[in-house]
């Protein structure tokens, strides 16, 4: 609040109802809050070499084309310890990954950096069909060779599919027992302004195969915290 008439005469009452002050800082495209107004780390220093992987990340995507949400029955640390590594793929996820190229005998990428964890499932095969599409339509300033996936922490999740795809979502606590993954599906900016049928086929594709991968991890969750509460 900047200009009140009278302001001198009740300048208390004023202070009380202002706004809180946030923190605010920008990674290309991202934009980070902090509800603390004077922050103990800058982002800089949370993200680490995180950094430069979301500002290439900014860089390559473009139009967002789909808003979903998973409810899990479970507690959103086991569903965030689900989304830290690639091992699970091969059993939990046998099918839908065999689409990308990507099977047990694919390389897997895996980095602890701080807090966060990146990895990549990469293809064993140049014949996968979005992989000769990526060649086209993903940008050159983000261009994984099969599944890349990072979590920013605490909850804040990005993946891409050869860079063709993105989405980016958050997990969020409900309950000790349930937990929401709220997401948005992005095209690469290449593909953003490709002829329609090139996008509907890619968002269609990329619709179905996170819709399908969501359902598998939800299953395994819920066993999971089934297992735990029976304990």
């Amino acid at each position: 609040l900047k200009v009140t008439p009278s302001k001198a005469s009740f300048q208390k009452e004023i202070d009380c109802v202002s706004l809180k002050k946030l923190s605010l800082e920008v990674v290309g495209e991202f934009i980070f809050i902090n509800f603390n107004s004077t922050p103990s780390r800058s982002l800089e220093s949370s993200l680490g070499n995180t950094r430069e992987i979301l500002l290439n990340i900014s860089e390559a995507i473009g139009k967002k084309f789909d808003t979903s949400k998973q409810d899990f029955k479970a507690n959103w640390k086991l569903v965030i310890e689900n989304t830290l590594e690639g091992y699970h793929t091969n059993t939990v996820h046998p099918e839908t990954f065999a689409r990308l190229g990507i099977n047990q005998t694919s390389p897997a990428s895996i980095e602890i950096l701080d807090n966060h964890s990146v990895f990549t499932l990469s293809s064993t095969s140049s014949e996968v069909g979005l992989q000769k599409m990526a060649r086209v339509y993903s940008h050159p300033s983000f261009k994984p060779n099969g599944f890349f996936h990072m979590l920013i922490f605490p909850n804040l999740l990005i993946g891409s599919t050869y860079g063709l795809t993105f989405y980016i979502g958050t997990i969020k606590p409900i309950s000790p027992r349930n937990a929401s993954f709220d997401y948005n599906l992005y095209l690469s900016k290449n593909a953003s302004d490709k002829p329609e049928n090139i996008q509907k086929m890619l968002g269609e594709t990329a619709i179905e195969f996170t819709r399908q991968v969501m359902n598998e991890d939800k299953e395994v969750v819920e066993m999971v915290q089934n297992g735990i509460m029976q304990t």
